[in-house]
């Protein structure tokens, strides 16, 4: 896959946040650090979610997202609002 993988409407989901970890010492960038960054994607349920796991891994997965990353995982969350 050459140039930039554009991620379809059914796969990229609501919203989508880029974590970045902090330096560690004035100046010391984030040069050490084992990841560069923790990213937030927001879904609706957990077919949409599945939808965009399976885009990456037919995608990105193998020699394709070597440019991109050297590994990556993903933990998903389902978060309820309780209200008193």
């Amino acid at each position: 896959m050459s140039g930039l993988a554009v991620i379809p409407d059914d796969a990229r989901g609501h919203a989508y946040v880029q974590n970045h970890p902090c330096p560690r010492a004035p100046g010391a960038g984030t040069a050490g650090w084992v990841y560069d960054a923790v990213n937030e994607v927001y879904f609706d349920d957990a077919e949409t979610l599945r939808v965009r796991i399976n885009w990456f891994r037919e995608n990105l997965s193998g020699l394709a997202e070597a440019d991109l990353v050297g590994q990556s995982w993903f933990i998903s969350v389902r978060e309820e609002v309780l209200l008193p």
